[in-house]
């Protein structure tokens, strides 16, 4: 490891921390040189390689970053169609998902832009982010990078236009971003030492022993040592020793249950540091709603911090870099669209009196799945308040309402009762609906 300094930035007159010899000259053999990070890169490799379980974390969080996809949008917040043709005809799409894995596993990422003649961009690529290397000087300013290996033992070099270095996390004011997944290394460490032992102890179908050999000589021990590991590699080979023996094990497998627990402790911990949900790798947890909800939030706000990072990273850094400047790059949103609630929120939206270009940049906000433009701008415009349709019963003679106090003459049912008749004959109609005798005519009655 690099011994760590600090140096006074002349302009500031504060403390970077991190910045080392100046390294205009980068010697791969001369380690007091060069910017490095207080964690070995290759340890971070090997811990995701050699366990499952940062791995599938690895996994998970990278598929989440890139499963919505995203958008290349103007100054003026519209969406620059040729700039995407463009990224995709470099393969941009399939650049991001190397550096979300190097970003979850390194905390940094470093990205090539290769020009023509004519100084336009014609190849995007990742550099190995294990030798590669910044250079700067005690000020702080980047001279540019290198790698600590290179074809033909030519050390290569890029100047700092040619390569976007993105640091995830910046603990210190040092050009490295800080390797996260160091935190969970010991974690990484022990189960490897408990699988080491599982396996030796499964291997060789035994547990550790003492053997205490009486009035044996020094050859019959050496004698008796040769049979025992031999016999490791073949379970059916008998072991044979002259004199009396004494064998005791140290300890059997009524621990297993702690070595269990052991590692699900360094699971859980693993999981904890990478901010995975459990049930996301397949493992139930406690995946109530209630957890299970709180969890999915944790997990989207990680996600979404990294994504904010790429975001700023790409679009002042990488587009300006490339001929693309006041071009923006942004991720859509996480969660699944909900249509009928984001219609249902655009309603209320414009019930309470936002504006119709308001109304129609939440809906893109939210990734409505419809582009152009979304809102009719007459549909809002006042409309006259006649209509043809017929009046319903409601609207009848007989359905107005009485006058005051008319209702309080007559309540009740029977003779005594308001009826239809009463209501009708006050409007006017002098149409008799008086009850007629049956086989009798009104005359007769």
């Amino acid at each position: 490891m690099v011994n760590r300094k600090s140096t006074v930035q002349k302009a500031s007159k504060g403390v970077i921390e991190g910045y080392y010899n100046d390294t205009n000259v980068f010697n791969p053999k001369d380690i007091s040189n060069g910017l490095m990070p207080h964690f070995d890169r290759n340890k971070a490799l090997k811990s995701v390689r050699k366990d499952s379980i940062v791995l599938a974390s690895l996994n998970t969080l990278v598929d989440k970053s890139l499963d919505k996809g995203y958008n290349i949008f103007k100054d003026t917040n519209q969406k620059n169609e040729f700039l995407t043709k463009k990224l995709n005809e470099l393969k941009f799409r399939r650049l991001l998902r190397p550096v979300f894995y190097n970003l979850f596993a390194y905390g940094n990422v470093f990205i090539e832009n290769v020009k023509d003649g004519n100084d336009n961009i014609k190849e995007l690529h990742i550099l190995e982010t294990t030798i590669t290397q910044p250079v700067a000087n005690s000020h702080g300013e980047i001279l540019g990078y290198t790698q600590s290996e290179g074809d033909n033992g030519k050390t290569p070099f890029w100047k700092p236009e040619e390569v976007t270095h993105i640091a995830l996390t910046k603990l210190t004011t040092g050009i490295w971003g800080e390797l996260d997944i160091e935190s969970i290394y010991t974690s990484v460490l022990i189960k490897e030492y408990v699988y080491s032992y599982l396996g030796w102890l499964f291997g060789t179908n035994q547990f550790k022993s003492f053997y205490n050999i009486e009035e044996a000589n020094s050859d019959q021990i050496k004698e008796f040592l040769s049979f025992v590991k031999k016999a490791e590699g073949n379970i059916q080979k008998p072991v044979i020793a002259r004199g009396k023996i004494n064998h005791q094990i140290l300890r059997d497998f009524s621990d297993g249950e702690t070595i269990l627990n052991l590692l699900n402790k360094c699971d859980a911990n693993i999981l904890s540091l990478m901010q995975v949900p459990p049930i996301l790798i397949g493992l139930p947890g406690d995946s109530n709603r209630s957890n299970s909800d709180s969890q999915e939030r944790s997990f989207f706000t990680r996600i979404n911090a990294v994504q904010k990072v790429v975001e700023d990273e790409v679009s002042f850094d990488l587009f300006e870099k490339i001929g693309y400047k006041n071009n923006y790059l942004k991720f859509n949103n996480l969660k699944d669209v909900d249509i009928g609630q984001l219609l249902e929120q655009a309603e209320r939206m414009k019930l309470i009196g936002f504006k119709s270009n308001k109304v129609e940049e939440f809906l893109k906000e939210n990734n409505f799945p419809i582009t152009g433009s979304l809102i009719d701008k007459d549909l809002y415009a006042p409309q006259p308040m006649e209509s043809n349709e017929e009046k319903s019963e409601d609207m009848q003679p007989s359905r107005e309402r009485k006058d005051d106090g008319e209702s309080n003459e007559k309540i009740g049912s029977g003779e005594e009762g308001t009826t239809r008749e009463d209501q009708l004959v006050k409007k006017g109609n002098t149409h008799d609906y008086s009850y007629t005798e049956p086989g009798k005519s009104q005359d007769e009655e």
